[in-house]
């Protein structure tokens, strides 16, 4: 567990607390990092800055859920924000829940690991924030570049998937397509739970944090936006895929029935002359078959007649 404190506004860089006790003498207001899990560790933080006890027992529960959510508590003095935050591990998105308590004279944010985006939120934090009441919307600022830094990946991806279902359709595509179809539907729901967190926040905020809200609130907006777009093309892939397939079906078929329909007069011209009556007993019991030259002439026969209808064929446009 690692915990990081410095002044809000004061630009220093932030120092290593071991202990909760260290947190009575730094200068307020204080904002206080912490990565990691450690529910003893944080009740003795909430309880030196006097943070109340049912949001204190928020916090805890929200850090210790498997499945991040979105929520924003206001009571008394001291708030509460829950926020999906989602970060790149290799190439794959991650999302964990970030947590913010603030009071007026200090801010709390809370990650399970530490990791890029626990380092982005510390800059960020202690380069744009002075007081308080700013830390929630740094933090929600910093999970909606993470959501729209997906989002823009997931759009390349989609791009590559759009040529690829045009040149050569495969069950990979279908694959790739269904993965990148959970992630967006991920991001798309953090992204609305977000936004009701944020409307709430606006609603409690001072007017001048309201203006730098509403900026964030529309960068919200532009990745629902993006979500949506980003859905709607790849369940268009989908689409292109499967008619792709239904084409080449029908090419398939349409093949195997041009096959089949120039050997049914073939077959028939060879079951006649299977039927191997008796020659001597009647002159009509098939009397070419002494021709010398009868076999030749009926191969001759059975070509012209399957050439003939692949021409035949062939102006129709079926071939």
């Amino acid at each position: 567990m690692v915990m990081l404190a410095a002044e809000l506004g004061a630009s220093l860089k932030p120092q290593v607390i071991t202990r909760s006790s260290e947190l009575v003498n730094l200068r307020k207001p204080l904002a206080l990092f912490i990565a990691g899990e450690h529910s003893r560790t944080l009740s003795d933080v909430f309880s030196t800055l006097g943070v109340p006890q049912l949001v204190a027992r928020l916090a805890l529960r929200l850090t210790q859920l498997k499945r991040p959510i979105s929520m924003f508590r206001h009571i008394g003095s001291a708030t509460l924000l829950s926020v999906e935050f989602v970060e790149f591990s290799g190439s794959h998105p991650v999302t964990h829940c970030v947590c913010v308590v603030t009071g007026p004279e200090y801010a709390v944010v809370i990650m399970r690991r530490r990791g890029a985006a626990f380092t982005r939120i510390v800059e960020r934090v202690l380069s744009e924030c002075s007081s308080a009441e700013q830390v929630p919307r740094v933090v929600m600022d910093a999970a909606v570049n993470s959501y729209l830094a997906v989002l823009e990946a997931i759009e390349e991806d989609v791009e590559l998937l759009e040529e690829e279902v045009v040149a050569k359709p495969s069950d990979t595509i279908m694959r790739r397509v269904l993965l990148l179809k959970r992630r967006v539907r991920r991001v798309r729901r953090a992204s609305w739970g977000l936004r009701e967190v944020l409307r709430e926040l606006i609603s409690i905020s001072s007017e001048d944090e309201r203006r730098h809200l509403r900026d964030v609130q529309d960068a919200i907006l532009e990745a629902v936006n993006l979500a949506e777009v980003n859905r709607e093309r790849l369940t268009d892939i989908i689409s292109m895929y499967l008619t792709s397939i239904s084409i080449k079906l029908n090419d398939i078929m349409r093949f195997l029935t041009v096959i089949g329909t120039i050997f049914i007069p073939l077959t028939f011209i060879t079951g006649i002359y299977g039927m191997n009556f008796n020659t001597k007993v009647s002159p009509w019991n098939m009397p070419e078959l002494n021709y010398p030259y009868g076999y030749p002439l009926v191969l001759l026969a059975m070509l012209a007649i399957a050439l003939g209808m692949l021409l035949y064929f062939k102006r129709k446009g079926w071939v």
